[in-house]
């Protein structure tokens, strides 16, 4: 355990039971969203993976343009370019499917 970690959980100690109880609560949710977005995100690795090549094949060839900022900015990094498109593909993905979270997050290429 983490300094900090004990630091808190003493701090928690010292309220009344139903607060210890809810800051536990939020603990253990969060916990357990980040075990699944491990197990989500560890399994989409091949999916992701195969559309960032995509998207590199893409720019390469030409195939995407500019937009808002990047219109603007002819010096715009590739790999910066590859991001927001994966990231407008993801978000676009994630809003057609039941698991609205993979938008949430930020993946490195």
């Amino acid at each position: 355990m983490t300094t900090l970690l004990e630091k808190a959980l003493a701090e928690v100690t010292k309220l009344p039971p139903e607060a210890q109880d809810a800051i536990a609560a939020l603990i253990l949710e969060e916990v357990d969203d980040e075990q699944r977005w491990d197990t989500t995100f560890a399994a989409t690795q091949p999916q992701l993976a195969k559309l960032a090549e995509k998207v590199r094949r893409d720019i390469g060839a030409g195939r995407v343009r500019k937009l808002g900022r990047d219109a603007r900015q002819e010096t715009a990094h590739s790999g910066s370019a590859t991001m927001r498109f994966l990231h407008s593909s993801l978000s676009e993905a994630a809003h057609t499917s039941n698991n609205s979270s993979i938008a949430t997050r930020t993946f490195t290429v």
